[in-house]
């Protein structure tokens, strides 16, 4: 069918006419953090320890938690999430 061989799971889409290839491994590297972990479930905002690292991962300074407080990089992903794998129609 002419499509590449698998070998992981990944996510493919366009922008502007570029494909773009989104892998576990590239999300780690945006985030600065290791490609293994674990999955936990029900955990709220005051019951998870993993939100002050999560602000100091991917916010400046850990001034806020706002888009505009983000890092570069972590501003292309979260676009490319919210714009394209994610549309609000």
């Amino acid at each position: 069918m002419g499509l590449p061989e698998f070998t992981q799971t990944e996510i493919r889409s366009a922008v502007m006419g570029i494909p773009i290839t989104i892998t576990k491994e590239i999300i780690a590297r945006a985030v600065r953090c290791s490609n293994e972990g674990k999955f936990q479930w029900n955990l709220t905002k005051k019951t998870s320890s993993w939100i002050q690292t999560t602000y100091e991962a991917l916010y400046k300074n850990n001034a806020s938690n706002k888009f505009k407080y983000m890092q570069k990089e972590h501003k292309v992903l979260e676009k490319l999430i919210q714009e394209c794998f994610l549309p609000k129609g």
